[in-house]
C-alpha cells in the first residue's frame, strides 16, 4: 500500500511540474542474429558462435522553453536464451556476459541555451568529433552504448564552432574512502578534457576544417603501486567535394607518458585519407578508395622505455576497419582466440602500449537500386604498420551489406563478411565468416 501511494504521489508531482513541459516520446525495438564462424583462423576447433540479441530504447524529448531542454534514452540489452536455462528448469536468468538483460541508461543530459549562439550541455550523453576517428556514436552497431558523462560548452556562430568539454571517465574513490581514512589513497580516477573549433568559413570545395586538441589522465592501482597514465591528442581533419568527386583527409599527433614501476614514453599518430566518385543518376552510384595508418611500436618490447603504438581512443572501427570487426587500428587484430599482437594490458602498463599498429587499403562500392534499397560492396587489405620481426600481411576482408527501409517503418539489414587470413596469422589461418541480420523498427 505504501508504494502504491508512493507512486500516485510521483504521478501527482510530475504531472503538477509538467504543465509548462512539452513531452515528445519515442523509442525503436531491434533483433539482431548474429552468425561468427572460424574466428580463431582454425577449421579443426568448433568455435562458431551463433546468437540472437534484442535491443529497445525508450526515448524522451523534453521542453521546459527555448532555452531548457532535456534528452532521456533508456536501452534495454537482452540475448535470447540462456545456456542453463534448459537443464536446471529455471528461466528467470536469460542471458550471458555483457547482454545478459542489462538496462542501461545510455543518455541523460540537459542543455542550456545561454544565448543565440551559446550552449551548455550537462549529464551523459553521446559525442561525435569530426568523422568518428577520434571519437564516434558506435551505438548502432554495438550493444553495450559508449556514452559520456560531464559537461559541453558549445559556441556556434556562421563563421566557426568552438567547443570545450570536461568528461568524468573514472570515479571510484569515493565509495573507497568510505572503508575508512586508509583507503583514501586508493582514489582510482580518470578525466577527459577537450577543445574543439571548427572553420565554417573555408572555400566552396571544403565543408569545414576541424582542429582539436584532447587530453586525458587517469589513476590505475594493483596492490600498493599506482600507475599514472597520461595521453594527448591533437587533431586536424576536413572533407568536402566539387563536381562528382567527395574527399575527407583527417591526421591525428597522439602522445603520452605512463608513470608505474616504470616509466613509459609514448609517441604516434594516425592518418586517414578518403576520396569518391559519385553518379547519382546511375542508381546513386558511388565508388570510393581510403587509405589509413596509424603507428605501431617498431620493436615491440617496452625494455628501451618507448611506446609508438597509436591510442585510438573511441574512434568508430566498424567503419573504418572493416565490419567484422578483427582487424582493429593500434593493435593490428583484436582477437580472444589467438594471442593478441595488441601486447600487455597489465596495470603497469594499461593499453596497447606494443601493438605493431594497422595499414590498410579500402575500396567501396555502393548503389540504391530502388528506394529504400542500398546495396554495399567493401574490400579491405590490411598490414601491420611495423612487422616487429613477423610478416606485414595480415588479410583482406570482404563486406557485403543489404540495407531495406519500408514506407511503414520496418526496416531490415543483412551483412555477410569473409576475412582471409594473412602470413603474419599463420601459414595454415583458415578464413573467417560472418553473417549478421537485424531487422526492427522506430516508434
Amino acid at each position: 500500500m505504501k508504494k502504491l501511494l508512493l507512486a500516485a504521489a510521483l504521478l501527482v508531482g510530475f504531472g503538477a511540474n509538467a504543465q509548462d513541459t512539452q513531452f515528445q516520446p519515442g523509442g525503436s525495438l531491434e533483433v539482431f542474429y548474429d552468425n561468427m564462424n572460424n574466428y580463431d583462423f582454425s577449421d579443426t576447433t568448433h568455435d562458431r558462435r551463433d546468437e540472437f540479441v534484442q535491443k529497445t530504447k525508450l526515448k524522451l524529448d523534453a521542453a521546459k522553453n527555448d532555452n531548457l531542454t532535456a534528452k532521456l534514452v533508456l536501452t534495454n540489452i537482452m540475448l535470447w536464451g540462456d545456456n542453463s536455462a534448459f537443464d536446471g528448469k529455471d528461466t528467470s536468468m536469460k542471458g550471458e556476459a555483457v547482454k545478459s538483460n542489462q538496462f542501461l541508461v545510455e543518455e541523460a543530459y540537459g542543455v542550456y541555451q545561454m544565448d543565440q549562439e551559446t550552449s551548455l550541455q550537462f549529464g551523459r550523453g553521446q559525442y561525435l568529433l569530426g568523422r568518428g576517428e577520434v571519437i564516434s556514436k558506435r551505438n548502432e552497431y554495438e550493444y553495450i552504448p559508449v556514452s559520456f558523462d560531464g559537461l559541453l560548452l558549445l559556441h556556434d556562430t556562421d563563421n566557426y564552432r568552438a567547443g570545450a568539454f570536461i568528461v568524468r571517465g573514472v570515479d571510484d574513490g569515493f565509495n573507497l574512502e568510505e572503508g575508512g581514512e586508509g583507503q583514501a589513497s586508493n582514489d582510482k580516477s580518470g578525466d577527459f578534457l577537450g577543445a574543439t573549433l571548427t572553420f565554417k568559413a573555408v572555400p566552396e570545395f571544403l565543408n569545414d576544417v576541424l582542429v582539436h586538441y584532447i587530453n586525458a589522465k587517469s589513476d590505475t592501482f594493483a596492490g600498493n603501486s599506482i600507475t599514472k597514465n597520461e595521453r594527448t591528442w591533437i587533431g586536424l581533419s576536413t572533407g568536402g567535394e566539387t563536381g562528382a568527386f567527395d574527399y575527407n583527409a583527417a591526421y591525428v599527433k597522439f602522445d603520452g607518458t605512463v608513470y608505474g614501476t616504470s616509466e613509459i614514453d609514448r609517441d604516434g599518430s594516425m592518418m586517414q585519407l578518403g576520396a569518391g566518385f559519385n553518379m547519382p543518376e546511375v542508381m546513386g552510384l558511388r565508388i570510393g578508395v581510403e587509405y589509413h595508418q596509424d603507428s605501431g611500436d617498431e620493436s615491440g618490447s617496452l625494455a628501451d622505455g618507448k611506446s609508438e603504438t597509436y591510442d585510438p581512443l573511441y574512434y568508430d572501427f566498424n567503419k573504418y576497419a572493416g565490419r567484422m570487426e578483427i582487424a582493429k587500428w593500434g593493435c593490428t587484430y583484436a582477437n580472444n582466440n589467438v594471442a593478441n599482437t595488441c601486447g600487455s594490458t597489465s596495470a603497469a602498463t594499461p593499453g596497447s602500449l606494443n601493438g605493431a599498429g594497422l595499414t590498410s587499403l579500402a575500396l567501396r562500392l555502393k548503389v540504391e537500386p530502388s528506394a529504400g534499397l542500398k546495396v554495399m560492396l567493401d574490400y579491405f587489405m590490411f598490414e601491420a604498420t611495423e612487422d616487429q620481426g613477423s610478416d606485414e600481411e595480415l588479410g583482406s576482408e570482404i563486406d557485403l551489406v543489404v540495407e531495406k527501409s519500408y514506407d511503414n517503418g520496418f526496416y531490415a539489414n543483412a551483412l555477410y563478411g569473409m576475412f582471409q587470413a594473412g602470413d603474419r596469422l599463420g601459414n595454415n589461418a583458415d578464413d573467417a565468416e560472418r553473417l549478421l541480420v537485424n531487422f526492427g523498427f522506430d516508434f
